[in-house]
């Protein structure tokens, strides 16, 4: 993806010049490019567990090492579906839109190599390289598509695989979060801010309303409990990260793709 600061305004070119063939002594064409400015605003997705003191002191393996892990685990899972879930959509000062909300779709087919040529004509329609062009699937549809064969039984996707890999040149990358969606992005095109990883912080003497949907704000009715008072540990898992398409056609995805593993017929 193409990185960029947080809260600093990034150039992106709507528009082209025109060109064109000039005959002796005639005047030149003269146009100009049309740009837009786009900004990622800092966003954050977080997340509290709260631990007894007697669970993170006596437990073995430690329980709190083991629930740093889970949390991070959780953070990537969640930002995962975050960024192409076509659902998602932007909510001012609270998260981006995916990446796919809004974005050109079309339904699947069961040849994938059609689906995959489609996929690049829209870009290639939209003037946008094929190159480094990458395809986000499930497992399922990636190993489906990796037993798939030729009528001389060759592979029909060499390099593809349950975890992804390349093929003609595209990058093919597997997660669950995808579903049946087959999306393609140009990632030159996708702007991408993040403070570097997941930070996770503990504290003994926070209050903390116990709810999985806190007030926001905080209410008169609003229940704390203090941490210190109930020997109790909290641990947040915090990363700050944003995205946005920089240009409306840098994507497009299939839904209802369920690809089917051809297996090759062995004659007698």
């Amino acid at each position: 993806l193409r990185t960029v600061p947080f809260n600093v305004k990034v150039p992106s070119q709507t528009a082209g010049g025109t060109y064109g063939w000039v005959g002796e002594a005639k005047p030149k064409p003269v146009t100009k490019l049309a740009f837009a400015a786009e900004t990622l605003a800092i966003a954050k997705a977080a997340g509290i567990i709260i631990l007894t003191e007697e669970l993170v002191r006596l437990s073995n393996p430690s329980a709190e090492a083991l629930v740093r892990a889970d949390m991070v685990a959780g953070i990537a899972q969640f930002l995962d579906t975050q960024f192409i879930d076509p659902a998602v959509a932007a909510v001012a000062g609270v998260n981006p839109a995916s990446i796919t909300n809004g974005a050109p779709t079309a339904a699947a087919t069961t040849d994938a190599l059609a689906d995959l040529l489609g996929l690049i004509q829209h870009f290639a329609a939209n003037n946008i390289p094929v190159a480094g062009l990458t395809i986000i699937l499930s497992e399922a549809n990636a190993l489906a598509m990796s037993f798939q064969t030729n009528s001389d039984g060759s592979a029909a996707f060499p390099g593809i695989g349950i975890g992804g890999g390349t093929y003609k040149g595209i990058t093919f990358v597997t997660s669950n979060a995808a579903g049946t969606n087959v999306i393609a992005a140009a990632p030159s095109l996708i702007l991408y801010a993040d403070d570097g990883g997941v930070t996770i912080d503990a504290s003994r003497e926070a209050s903390v309303q116990m709810d999985s949907a806190p007030d926001s704000p905080p209410a008169a009715t609003t229940v704390l409990v203090s941490l210190w008072q109930n020997n109790l540990v909290g641990l947040r898992a915090e990363r700050f990260v944003n995205w946005k398409r920089a240009n409306a056609n840098a994507v497009k995805y299939l839904t209802g793709a369920a690809y089917p593993p051809h297996v090759p017929v062995v004659g007698p």
